[in-house]
């Protein structure tokens, strides 16, 4: 009987295994890169996750808070001027995700690679331009008056007269969420035009500006000191904190 040859026999079986773990590697690299695309489609279009840096919202929210967001709620944006349909606009009392005004700009593409690099990392890489300062980031602000009202500030609190209507009437009683401010004294001879004023003069908003505030008035930079955003700069609606878990609350 015709024995095979050994040496054949052996390089054979070892190109099968070699075979088989490229087969596998390339199957294993494969489904990482589409579960990374999906996850980055999903935390871009639909659900998001915006960890608290700073005490603009304060009481509602403190560092180290997290919270979902979903830009699903007023339309994803993916580009400077153009989103896909929302369920509805913001509303009063909203808590929003908006874009920085000192925030890098960065493509739309850039930011879809970006989530899911962030994901896979626990966020310890980036592909976006590191911002300078926590100001420089997306910041969280409450929704406060919408297009086409007139807005003053009077000791904190926001007044708003609705187009149509004659009388103002608090941010509290137009909010269909119960929410307490924070307001520390400031010091003595701050003038109006200051970040942190206790006042705004009167100013009615345009069809597509919107007035957001921070619930902590004395440590937050907002429309007192920006001035109106426009739609488009309202990225994501705030769902809920989620941690820590002690705290899980809707917003």
């Amino acid at each position: 009987m015709k024995k095979g040859n050994p040496y054949r026999l052996s390089s054979y079986s070892s190109y099968r295994k070699r075979n088989k773990a490229y087969s596998y590697v390339f199957t294993l690299v494969r489904y990482i890169i589409v579960v990374a695309v999906v996850v980055g489609m999903l935390r871009f279009f639909l659900l998001g996750s915006f960890a608290i840096e700073t005490t603009a919202m304060r009481p509602q929210l403190d560092p180290g808070d997290r919270v979902v967001t979903s830009p699903f709620v007023f339309g994803a944006r993916y580009g400077d001027n153009r989103s896909l349909p929302g369920i509805r606009s913001p509303q009063y009392g909203d808590v929003v995700v908006l874009n920085s005004p000192y925030k890098p700009q960065t493509s739309v593409f850039l930011r879809v690679l970006d989530a899911p690099i962030r994901f896979f990392t626990a966020q310890q890489v980036s592909l976006l331009p590191k911002p300078h300062g926590t100001e420089a980031r997306d910041v969280i602000r409450r929704v406060a008056a919408l297009p086409g009202d007139t807005v003053r500030v009077e000791r904190y609190i926001v007044y708003v007269r609705r187009s149509g209507e004659t009388a103002f009437r608090s941010e509290f009683d137009l909010s269909a969420r119960t929410y307490q401010l924070r307001a520390d004294p400031l010091p003595q001879n701050w003038t109006a035009r200051s970040p942190f004023s206790d006042a705004f003069s009167e100013y009615t908003l345009g069809p597509d500006e919107y007035f957001v505030v921070g619930d902590n008035r004395t440590e937050a930079l907002d429309s007192r000191y920006w001035g109106p955003v426009g739609s488009h700069e309202i990225t994501a609606k705030v769902l809920l904190r989620y941690w820590p878990l002690r705290r899980f609350s809707r917003l």
